[in-house]
């Protein structure tokens, strides 16, 4: 179980850094370019979050399990 969450953490540096690079490019951006780059950030995000909380919910059910 350790060895998920190991490569779990190092790519949410990896997230972090993508999250970081989407909103430096649309303070550099049009107007058009930025709203699509604030979807795919938006969407990254949220797949993020519902990967953690299935993550999360599956983990559970193992100790339940044990």
């Amino acid at each position: 179980m350790q060895d998920y969450r190991t490569e779990i953490s190092q790519m949410s540096s990896e997230r972090d850094r993508l999250m970081h690079q989407g909103q430096r490019l649309m303070h550099g951006s049009g107007e058009s370019q930025a709203s699509d780059l604030d979807s795919k950030v938006k969407k990254l995000s949220e797949k993020w979050k519902h990967m953690e909380e299935t993550m999360n919910a599956r983990e559970k059910k193992l100790q339940v399990r044990s």
